[in-house]
């Protein structure tokens, strides 16, 4: 379709990149007039941005910039250019628009059809990047890995005298923006604190509204996000936005004029997860070697015959034993389930972590933003309790790690405080861990027993 993109609403909405990108349908092709540096700054800012873009690329092509878990990405960066897009002039330099190139987080949720909502949306648009700043959603831009991290260089070099904000600042300004959408929180929190987020209000006099989800936490609220902005933001009129009030839930979405208070933490000790895979299965950890597997139909569920779990969830089998396994850990002590481990291991460290690639074939997002979308819809919410999910993220974190080039799923899970049963139809089920075991509680007499034990309220 032709592009028709032309914003002229007072209202601005802003989110960070993703680590997932795409490589289809590549172009040599740049038009600078989509791109942040033409889209009406002032000529000072504007230089700045072409500096520091510039020290940017020679830091991500000398593998300067580090993020925790990048050793697997750090490699995409010697294919880099100094392309247009980095202020250089390299004619082999391969584009795509941003949006098209960004298919993880906010744009894998929002998928072609909000994308196409974006190029018909009166709203101005922009993406926070550690690589490239700001950028316009159609902006032409390289395959590229980097991210601010635990405040790495780059976010020393995009706040160095308040300059990302300052970009903003002028492009607000220009534009006449009287409302901005702030959807930057996520797992990485320097993309939240980034913006001198008072500063920005004294220079624009803009009302700022930032965005959270009402059990969505770090990266899983950007999924989220990205199907509220296609679906009640991008083709919305000016005025109907601008009639969304502070402090109240809009879908499971709340805006507040208050940024929330963070509190800035190390990046986990990867010896510490190696530690817990070589602790083997206990009371507080157990492994999984899939989630998905019961969706397999060229293959029989077993070889010996079914249990009683696989006669009674069917296909939905293999999300079942996950959820139960969390719920156990909720009514106990807490724990680590880890998916993509053999749940026996032997010896040989190679025999056991097997991953979770082989489940991404039944995802429509094939990659770890994917699989957490999943764990969250297919696993958690179909098998909780209703009540419990305003508290999801007080007691249920999803990461991703990889070992030997294969990657895992760390869910960690706190100890509730109260009791969380399953439902499934109309049965309610109520799991413990008992050692390295998984156990069902059955009959009144045993459950309120254990609750009245455990659950001292």
């Amino acid at each position: 379709m032709a592009r028709i993109y032309n914003p002229t609403s007072p209202v601005l909405i802003l989110t960070v990149d993703t680590n997932h990108k795409s490589k289809e349908n590549e172009s040599l092709e740049y038009n600078s007039d989509d791109s942040f540096r033409f889209s009406g700054i002032e000529e000072k800012a504007g230089q700045n941005l072409v500096k520091t873009r510039a020290e940017i690329f020679q830091l991500l092509k000398e593998n300067k910039v580090r993020w925790p878990d990048d050793d697997d990405e750090l490699f995409i960066n010697k294919s880099l250019l100094n392309g247009k897009d980095f202020f250089g002039s390299d004619d082999n330099t391969r584009y795509l628009p941003a949006v098209s190139r960004l298919s993880g987080g906010v744009y894998g949720a929002m998928g072609e059809r909000g994308k196409d909502f974006l190029l018909q949306s009166p709203h101005h648009f922009l993406i926070l990047s550690a690589a490239y700043g700001l950028l316009m959603p159609f902006e032409p831009i390289q395959f590229y890995s980097c991210q601010f991290g635990d405040y790495n260089l780059t976010y020393e070099k995009w706040t160095q005298e308040n300059q990302i904000s300052e970009l903003l600042i002028d492009y607000i300004n220009k534009h006449k923006i009287k409302r901005i959408f702030d959807f930057t929180y996520c797992s990485t929190l320097a993309y939240h604190e980034c913006l001198n987020w008072p500063l920005i209000s004294n220079k624009t006099g803009s009302e700022i509204l930032h965005g959270y989800h009402k059990w969505g936490k770090g990266d899983a609220a950007l999924d989220f996000f990205g199907v509220y902005i296609r679906d009640h933001l991008l083709l919305s009129t000016p005025q109907k936005l601008m009639e969304i009030k502070p402090d109240n839930w809009n879908e499971d979405h709340i805006f507040t004029t208050e940024k929330k208070q963070f509190e800035r933490k190390k990046p986990i000790d990867d010896n510490e997860f190696i530690k817990l895979l070589a602790g083997g299965e206990k009371e507080t950890v157990e492994f999984k070697a899939r989630a998905l597997w019961s969706l397999d139909p060229s293959k029989p569920v077993r070889e010996k015959p079914p249990s009683n779990d696989e006669m009674k969830y069917g296909a939905k089998v293999s999300k079942f034993i996950i959820a139960k396994t969390i719920a156990a850990f909720l009514n106990t002590d807490g724990g680590n389930l880890v998916i993509g481990i053999f749940e026996n291991k032997n010896d040989n460290q190679n025999d056991y972590i097997v991953g979770i690639e082989r489940d991404y074939a039944y995802l429509e997002d094939p990659c770890a933003d994917g699989y957490q979308r999943m764990v969250i819809d297919s696993i958690l919410k179909p098998f909780f309790e209703n009540d419990f999910f305003p508290h999801f993220s007080k007691f249920i974190s999803i990461e991703f790690k990889k070992i030997q080039r294969k990657t895992v799923c760390w869910i960690k899970v706190k100890n509730s405080d109260k009791p969380i049963f399953l439902i499934f139809g109309k049965d309610e089920m109520f799991y413990v861990r008992t050692g390295p075991e998984t156990r069902e509680l059955r009959g009144k007499r045993e459950i309120l027993n254990y609750i009245s034990r455990h659950f001292k309220s």
